[in-house]
This record gives structure tokens, C-alpha cells and sequence, in this order.
């Protein structure tokens, strides 16, 4: 039953919306907005400045696009939300979308952290194992795989019963949730052993380099394994950021049956954690990935001193206006005796003449005229924020 003062519209099947509902859906809103916009300019700036023949840079921006998808289904989760329709084929499709989206990048992940581990471990036979042809075939493959496990509901490993509303532990079955499990278990047992070898590896060339660093030859190592392990430790963060946001929320799923309280209640919580990453990954990209870090600098930066500059030149222009008018007026009673017109291509000049005896000057003001060349070079100069 709705109450009268909380009650904003009551949607479809009854659902009673709230103001304090609409409100947080309307935020949330938002906050897909803006995973889809960043995560979307990561993928625009590794695409046209970066070497996509690079297979770290590849998989990022796999990843970033993975990200939008979660903002796309966040915002898709606020209409859900307002409305609440019960309909089961969309149910099933939408959380096995999302399923496919974090398989996705799951496997990206996996894949990001094998071309670490080969790089550094493997050095010499790294284009064998990651040549440009193979990393795209890899990337279709990976789609392909993550989008059937998330359409397997749908072509009925499920529950036929969706309640009142569509919710995660009301559509799949108890077996699905184990092969999900597994699903992300064994990509995250391969990554945690990478990095432990790896670290292991890493202290012991280290100790190997420092004894060699008399030697040119020792200097240029350590030169590639700082660079080595700088990309390393990328991918580290990139990998432990997503497994601290997301892990929860695999956990809840196969633990749901043993739980005192709704474990839906818990799963929507933790699904914030999740979604947070999704704001995350851009923020590691910025801090890590110079290219995307000048990028968001010149666009947020650039677009902040354009508006101060032409907010600048309006009041200019505005001021400058106003003043010849009041001289003009108080002129126009006294004999004028000529008038002498200044004009130069670098700045606006202000002439002064006597108008006879009384004393009265007139003021003219002529604006400046930017050149081509001159312009080209202001835009040029805003560039450099």
C-alpha cells in the first residue's frame, strides 16, 4: 500500500514510487552518464594516439569498453527501476548481458596479465605469442565466449520464476551461479599465481642487474626492466581494482542460500561497489597512461581558459562600448574641429582631439582585428593549459 506522503506516481503492476526513489534513480542516472562518457574518451584517445599494434593498449581499450556497457546498463537499471515491469524474456536478457559484460572483462584481464607475465618472462618469443592478428582473434573470441555464458539462461538454465519483480537470485538457477563461479575462479587463480611468480622473477633480476650496472650492456637492462616493470604494475592495479570492487559481489552470489538476511538487499549494495569500478578503471588510466592523462588535461583545462577568455573579451567589449557612447553624447553639443581615426593590428587604440576652444575631446575607439595568422596562433596558445 502507498503512502500519500511519500508517494511520487505509482508505475506499472502497482510499484509505488517514491520521491527518495526517484531522487537516487535520478542520480544514479547520472552516474551512468559519466561512466559512459570517460570510458568512452579512454577508448577515443588509446583508438587515435596510441599503437593499437600494442597488445597491452588493445586490451585496455577492451576493457573501457566494457565499462561503458555498464554504464549503459546502469541507466537502463534507473528506467527499470521507476517502472518495474514484469516481463521474463527481458529479465533473463538483461542479466545475462550484464553477466557477459563482467565475463568479458574477466577475460580481458586474464589476457592483460598473460602479456605481462610473457613480456617479462618471455621476452624473445612475446610477438609469437601476441602478434597483432592473434590479439584480435583473441578479443573476438573472448566476446563470443562471454556472451554465450551470459545467454545460457535465457535458452533455459533458469528459474521460471521472477516474483513480483526481476531480480539476480529470483532468475538463475543454483547450477548456473556454480559455473559462474567457476567462470571467474579459474581466470583469478591464473592471475594471482602471474603476479606471484612474477614478483618473485622481478627480485631476483633485480638483484641480477644491480651487480651489472658497471656495464653498458647492464645499464640497458635495467633501463627495460624498469620500463617492464612500470607496465607491470598497470596491469596489477588495473586487475586488483576490479577483483576488490567485484569480488563481493561473485561471492554473495554462491553464498545467497546460506545468508540470515535478503540476499538481494546485500546484492544491490555490492553492486555499487561493482559499478564504482567502472569510475575507476579511467582514474588508473589517467595516473598511469600519459597519453589519456593529457588528454583529459587539455580538454578539461583548454575548455576552462577559452570560456575565461571569451567571458573576458564580452566584458572588454561591453566596457568599451559603453564609454564611447557617454563621450559621444556629451561631444555631440560642441563644434567638432576634425578627427583622427588610430588603427594598428595588435591592439585597439583610443585617439583623443580638441574640438575647438571649449576644451571638449572626442574619443574614438576602434576595435581590433585579429588576423588569421594571429588567431591561428592564440588557438595554438590555448592548447598549451
Amino acid at each position: 500500500m502507498c503512502h500519500a506522503e511519500d508517494l511520487l506516481f505509482v508505475s506499472l503492476n502497482g510499484f509505488c514510487v517514491t520521491k527518495q526513489e526517484f531522487a537516487l534513480n535520478l542520480c544514479l542516472a547520472v552516474v551512468g552518464m559519466f561512466i559512459i562518457l570517460i570510458n568512452l574518451l579512454a577508448v577515443v584517445t588509446l583508438i587515435k594516439h596510441t599503437d593499437m599494434e600494442e597488445p597491452t593498449n588493445y586490451f585496455i581499450a577492451n576493457l573501457a569498453i566494457a565499462d561503458t556497457f555498464i554504464g549503459i546498463f546502469l541507466i537502463y537499471d534507473v528506467f527499470y527501476n521507476i517502472l518495474q515491469f514484469k516481463f521474463y524474456i527481458e529479465c533473463v536478457l538483461r542479466v545475462g548481458l550484464f553477466i557477459s559484460v563482467n565475463i568479458a572483462s574477466v577475460f580481458n584481464l586474464t589476457t592483460l596479465t598473460l602479456d605481462r607475465y610473457i613480456k617479462v618472462t618471455k621476452p624473445y618469443k612475446y610477438l609469437a605469442f601476441f602478434s597483432p592478428r592473434k590479439v584480435k582473434v583473441a578479443e573476438a573470441l573472448i566476446w563470443i565466449a562471454s556472451i554465450v555464458c551470459g545467454m545460457l539462461p535465457f535458452f533455459g538454465w533458469s528459474t521460471l520464476d521472477i516474483f513480483e519483480i526481476c531480480n539476480f537470485f529470483g532468475i538463475m538457477s543454483w547450477t548456473y551461479l556454480l559455473f559462474i563461479l567457476s567462470v571467474f575462479s579459474i581466470p583469478s587463480c591464473f592471475i594471482v599465481f602471474a603476479y606471484i611468480h612474477f614478483l618473485m622473477l622481478a627480485n631476483k633480476q633485480r638483484e641480477a642487474i644491480s651487480s651489472q650496472m658497471s656495464s653498458f650492456r647492464g645499464a640497458g637492462n635495467s633501463r627495460r626492466e624498469r620500463r617492464a616493470l612500470k607496465s607491470f604494475k598497470t596491469a596489477f592495479i588495473i586487475v586488483g581494482a576490479y577483483f576488490l570492487c567485484w569480488g563481493p559481489v561473485v561471492i554473495v552470489s554462491d553464498i545467497e542460500k546460506s545468508m540470515a538476511i535478503s540476499p538481494n538487499v546485500v546484492f544491490v549494495y555490492l553492486l555499487g561497489i561493482g559499478v564504482f569500478n567502472s569510475i575507476l578503471n579511467p582514474i588508473i588510466y589517467a595516473s598511469k597512461i600519459s597519453v589519456f592523462r593529457k588528454k583529459l588535461h587539455r580538454m578539461f583545462c583548454v575548455s576552462r581558459i577559452q570560456e575565461f577568455k571569451r567571458n573576458s573579451i564580452r566584458s572588454l567589449s561591453n566596457a568599451f562600448r559603453t564609454s564611447v557612447a557617454q563621450v559621444n553624447r556629451g561631444s555631440n553639443a560642441s563644434n567638432e574641429s576634425g578627427r583622427s581615426y588610430g588603427s594598428t593590428q595588435d591592439e585597439t587604440r583610443v585617439t583623443t582631439m580638441n574640438s575647438g576652444d571649449n576644451g571638449n575631446h572626442i574619443i574614438y575607439v576602434k576595435p581590433h582585428e585579429e588576423s588569421e595568422e594571429q588567431e591561428n596562433d592564440r588557438r595554438l596558445s590555448d592548447v598549451q593549459c
